[in-house]
């Protein structure tokens, strides 16, 4: 008679552990699914943003170096007292690794600043010229050669641009490449003005 009584018990208790254990074949709930899209969308654009803050940075930041090494090419040229030499040189290549190098150099074609050129920018940017008044950007790469702005001595204005088969001179200043474009996620831009070689960023 207490066998009997026992028996019930024990199923009671292997039903309990069984629901409690079993798999729950539900599946998602509407509620969850949009939780879920909401946070992968979160994170999606924290990441977007992050990588478009590095390009931006990557961009001002080089340009910004050009800034400063087209300065010195304008002071050096200033600075010139021997006859031999009338100009200063900046220039501004791409490697084949589309790594982007930038240097001033004498009429000799020996650098002077900064003793070698100067790693401008990696891969992620682009450097495109473009000429004054005219449309159409044309990106800075190993095959069109490097671009580069002759100073002048006497007032430190630029004295002609030579860039992918073109050297133009201040006699056809308005069509000189005047306009350097940094691209990262915006585009810094590089202005210079011939006749002082001032340059500024816009």
């Amino acid at each position: 008679m207490e066998e009997r009584l026992k028996i019930p018990i024990v199923t009671e208790r292997f039903d309990d552990m069984r629901a409690r254990y079993s798999c729950d074949d539900r599946g998602f709930s509407l509620v969850e699914l949009i939780v879920v899209i909401l946070i992968m969308g979160v994170v999606t654009g924290g990441a977007i943003i992050a990588v478009s803050t590095i390009y931006n940075a990557d961009a001002e930041r080089a340009a910004k170096r050009v800034v400063s090494l087209m300065s010195v090419a304008r002071s050096k040229a200033l600075a010139l007292e021997d006859s031999s030499t009338s100009y200063i040189t900046f220039k501004l290549e791409c490697d084949s690794n589309g790594n982007y190098y930038a240097g001033v150099y004498d009429s000799a074609g020996n650098i002077i600043e900064p003793g070698e050129p100067q790693l401008i920018s990696n891969y992620r940017l682009s450097i495109n010229a473009a000429k004054k008044n005219k449309t159409g950007p044309t990106e800075i790469t190993a095959t069109t050669g490097p671009i580069v702005f002759r100073f002048e001595k006497a007032t430190g204005g630029i004295r002609s641009v030579s860039f992918n088969g073109d050297v133009i001179t201040r006699a056809d200043e308005d069509h000189m490449y005047l306009d350097l474009v940094f691209s990262g996620s915006e585009e810094f831009r590089v202005i210079s003005v011939p006749a002082t070689g001032r340059s500024y960023i816009k």
